[in-house]
């Protein structure tokens, strides 16, 4: 029994001494393991594309090279810069550009491309064979830039912000303005469309065209159109001819008293000496209503245009009501010769 006794102690210790280094083995290697997870873990590319983004908010400076063109700066850059980075900043990874020595990663804010940062294995080792991560390189994008054209006449002045726009942007000129015939030889040169193409634009910019009196014009469409100017005496010069006009269409008023509005040697001056109307209509009265005067159109100094309107009613005729309505819409095209204003031509609207 005592043989026995001291047989079954030393198989317990020895039992004892085998578990107890089983489990340190198995202790030893599940540290080794969680050290091994651990630097698995802090060796992923993706933890520095992480940490990068999350401090994205800036665009160090040089970051962005760009060619501004005459009628942009600096500021205009800030703008843009200060826009693409307004919003929250997401990665993805560029499967096309990684390889195995390095990974690309696409930054985006609002869904839009703002960066492209690569990330690759840090010199020093971290364990195990492997490295950790940094964001070695970063490229941001090229900034989008735009032309812009704009349509105007040849006698106007184009503004892209402040500055004045070159002839030297010219691209193309559209035929000459046909009323212009109607000065009669007057009227000296041509003007058309002229359209205005700068390159490089960063932001769209800040158009304003003015004529030679100041005047800022509207766009009509796709271009900007000629403006009228208030010139009360003017515009009340071609009413008057416009009435004088009426009045002896109809034989209410002579022909000296419309040729006295005209310039010299005109062939409307031919056309109303000769003028019979065939159409006469009674009446015993006669009055112009709802008159529209408007503003002068300056083609030049010289040589301008005024549109007329008015119900130009004659009372006392056979009509149900003893009254005939017709409504006039004339423009009247003026130049001045030696300070007084005449008269050219009368075109019906």
């Amino acid at each position: 029994m005592g043989k026995a006794t001291k047989g079954t102690i030393a198989f317990r210790i020895i039992y004892i001494l085998l578990t107890l280094a089983a489990v340190g083995i198995v202790i030893y290697v599940l540290t080794v393991l969680w050290s091994f997870l651990e630097v698995y873990e802090r060796c992923q590319p993706e933890n520095a594309i992480i940490e990068y983004v999350r401090t994205f908010s800036t665009v160090p400076d040089g970051a962005i090279n760009v060619t501004f063109n005459e009628f942009e700066d600096e500021s205009v850059l800030d703008s843009y810069i200060n826009e693409m980075m307004n919003g929250e900043a997401s990665y993805s990874r560029n499967g096309k550009e990684s390889s195995a020595e390095k990974t690309v990663y696409d930054i985006t804010i609002n869904d839009k491309t703002v960066a492209r940062a690569t990330v690759t294995p840090c010199e020093e080792e971290a364990g195990f064979g492997m490295h950790e991560y940094e964001v070695s390189g970063v490229q941001f994008g090229k900034v989008r830039v735009s032309s812009y054209s704009v349509t105007i006449p040849s006698n106007a002045v184009l503004y892209f912000g402040n500055k004045k726009v070159d002839e030297k942007y010219i691209t193309s000129k559209g035929e000459p303005y046909p009323e212009t015939e109607n000065f009669q030889g007057y009227f000296e040169g041509k003007i058309c469309d002229v359209t205005y193409t700068v390159d490089g634009f960063i932001a769209p910019p800040e158009v304003t065209v003015k004529d030679a009196y100041g005047n800022t014009l509207k766009k009509d469409g796709d271009k900007y159109v000629m403006s009228h100017t208030k010139n009360e005496e003017l515009s009340q010069l071609a009413l008057d001819f416009s009435k004088a006009y009426s009045e002896y269409i109809l034989g209410d008023g002579t022909f000296y008293n419309v040729a006295n509005y005209l310039a010299p040697d005109m062939p409307l001056y031919t056309e109303l000496y000769f003028f019979e109307n065939q159409w006469h209509n009674y009446h015993t009265d006669y009055d112009f209503l709802d008159i529209e005067m408007g503003d002068p159109l300056f083609y030049s100094d010289t040589c301008a245009s005024v549109r007329i309107k008015y119900d130009h009613v004659l009372y006392g005729v056979q009509t149900d009501n003893g009254e005939r309505h017709s409504a006039a819409d004339y423009t009247v095209y003026l130049v001045n010769i030696d300070g007084a204003w005449k008269v050219t031509t009368l075109q019906l609207n």
